[in-house]
């Protein structure tokens, strides 16, 4: 029986046609490929992608500002949903996080995304807002926030 690998990794130069492929693919206002190129040098962001042996399976982006992160995007493709990389991509967010040393990770998402919704419960988001008319559709934003609990389990004060 063969082992899936997978691994996520930071995102190199040759990884950005690949996301801005899958950007477009699943957002109404996708990151292009000039844009991604500019955050991959930007230490604030951080640019994570996922391999499943030789397959391309998601990525995240998201933005790291003093002590807090925000998540922008996270895609799965649909071929390999349902088989426990949402969680693999969100488990390497957190842990980028306590990295970081951050303390909350903050994320909107679409109203009507229940399977993205649901996903974030699941490990830990509670809705903490909404914004009306968010999107350029009119749908509404949930905003969800997940604490983020340090490596040592002593925040500084």
């Amino acid at each position: 029986m063969n082992a899936i690998r997978d691994r996520v990794a930071a995102a190199q130069e040759d990884d950005l046609p690949e996301i801005a492929r899958q950007q477009s693919s699943y957002f109404s206002n996708p990151w292009g490929l000039s844009r991604l190129q500019k955050d991959l040098e930007d230490e604030r962001f951080i640019v994570r992608v996922l391999h499943v042996d030789a397959a391309f399976v998601g990525h995240y982006l998201a933005r790291c500002v003093v002590d807090e992160l925000e998540l922008l995007s996270l895609v799965v493709c649909d071929e390999h949903r349902r088989r426990g990389f949402g969680l693999r991509l969100m488990t390497d967010l957190f842990a980028v996080a306590r990295d970081r040393e951050v303390t909350a990770v903050f994320l909107e998402v679409r109203n009507g995304n229940t399977e993205a919704r649901q996903l974030y419960q699941k490990h830990g988001f509670h809705q903490v807002g909404k914004r009306e008319a968010y999107y350029s559709d009119g749908e509404d934003a949930i905003l969800m926030r997940y604490i983020v609990e340090p490596a040592s389990g002593v925040r500084p004060i």
